[in-house]
């Protein structure tokens, strides 16, 4: 499946770096605790240098997610598994 071309309008620089300190600390969050936002996270960073505002708005929709889901954790059980 191919993508469609992303006609919608570049990011300046201070938008980008905007995105990339963002994506960065959500990255930290995703390998520690939620795993659930490292796909979007890829999503965002390969589009990162050249950011649109369709860029912005999955952004946008990361941090909804976040403030959503505001205390990740990861629980590990026992098992009475032998090997």
């Amino acid at each position: 499946m191919a993508k469609e071309d992303n006609l919608s309008p570049k990011l300046d620089a201070k938008g980008v770096k905007l995105i990339q300190s963002i994506i960065g600390a959500a990255l930290y969050i995703g390998r520690l605790l939620e795993m659930m936002i490292l796909v979007t996270c890829n999503d965002i960073g390969i589009q990162q240098t050249q950011s649109t505002t369709n860029t912005l708005s999955l952004l946008s929709w990361l941090l909804d997610y976040m403030a959503t889901y505001p205390n990740p954790s990861i629980t590990y059980k026992a098992l009475d598994m032998y090997l």
